[in-house]
């Protein structure tokens, strides 16, 4: 895979204007994160890694406000004729509570238009970042910022680059 496919879909950090939300690339400060969960999201086969990741946000947006927390994804995925991409998400350590209580308000089938997806419990080992970020293509841990809490709205969220 060439590096233009994936320069061209990562800026540093970017605003959405449809979802409101801010995403900072490449956020490696993950000391204070705790793993939660294990994704995978399949795509149709064929599927270009820059509208892979388009939909892989939205469904990332729909988990952070559903249970209000600050999500951070370490993605790997495959293009081609298996497109898909496995996630390893984690949150703030202070946080965490907040993820577990208000994870059952988030219901991964809906915000998955393609239907075929795993969301289970994170369960330590089983070579799990090995098979993300070597097996798959690596495209760099982010965080995304709910914008629920004061700070993060004016632009000073702790969790992602400034």
């Amino acid at each position: 895979m060439s590096t233009t496919i994936l320069e061209e879909y990562e800026p540093l950090w970017f605003i959405s204007q449809t979802h409101n939300y801010l995403l900072m690339m490449n956020n490696e400060n993950t000391d204070d994160y705790v793993e939660v969960s294990w994704v995978m999201l399949s795509e149709p086969n064929g599927t270009p890694i820059g509208k892979q990741w388009l939909e892989y946000q939205t469904f990332f947006w729909d988990l952070a406000k559903a249970t209000k927390c600050h999500i951070h994804i370490r993605p790997g995925v495959e293009e081609g004729k298996n497109a898909h991409g496995h996630f390893i998400v984690s949150v703030p350590r202070r946080e965490l509570m907040k993820y577990t209580t208000r994870l059952e308000r988030f219901k991964p089938w809906k915000s998955w238009r393609f239907r075929t997806l795993s969301f289970d419990p994170w369960e330590p080992g089983h070579r799990t970042y090995w098979y993300t970020e070597v097996k798959h293509i690596p495209l760099g841990a982010r965080t995304l910022c709910p914008r629920i809490y004061g700070s993060c709205r004016r632009g000073d969220c702790e969790h992602t680059e400034h």
